[in-house]
Order: C-alpha cells, then structure tokens, then sequence
C-alpha cells in the first residue's frame, strides 16, 4: 500500500499531528481538487486529508500500526504522545 485518504473535520490539526509524530514532512505537501492536502513520508507514502463537516464516526476495530526498533522506543513514543496530550485509546503489551 501506498497511499491512504482520510476524511478530517480539522485539516491543520491531522497535518501538525502527522508531520510531527509520523514523519510526514519529508517532502512539501500539495493541495488537490476538492481541498485535499497530501503529505508525504520518506518511505514514499502519501495520506491525503481530506475536508468534511459530516460526523466522523470510527469503528472500533479501525487502527493503524507503526514499526519501532525495540520495547523501549515503543514507550518512548508513547511518553511523548502523553506527554504532548495526545489521548491514547487503549494500550496491552
């Protein structure tokens, strides 16, 4: 997979927490048609943002992993997230 659309109800928001704890500031973002901001990550992923006003409504099983080097990193990346305010819905190990 190389790309992944999300429908955002804050566009700036999504972009400031993408870029800042995923990486996705390794090349300029673009605007599309219909207000769409693609980021980019160094591995060649694009995640287009798009607008909407409409209710976002997640389904429970809906996640997204990452890969990090050790246990260690995993809760490094976790403490900074907290740290940052970021709400993390659940946790195990």
């Amino acid at each position: 997979m190389k790309h992944l659309a999300l429908a955002v109800a804050d566009q700036e928001r999504s972009r400031r927490f993408y870029e800042s704890y995923f990486g996705f500031d390794a090349q300029p973002s673009r605007w599309y048609d219909g207000g769409v901001l693609m980021l980019y990550n160094a591995d060649g992923f694009s995640l287009a943002l798009g607008p909407t006003d409409e209710p976002i409504r997640l389904p429970v099983f809906l996640h997204f992993g990452i890969g990090l080097p050790s246990r260690a990193a995993v809760l490094a990346f976790r403490d900074r997230l907290a740290a940052d305010g970021v709400r993390i819905v659940e946790e195990w190990d």
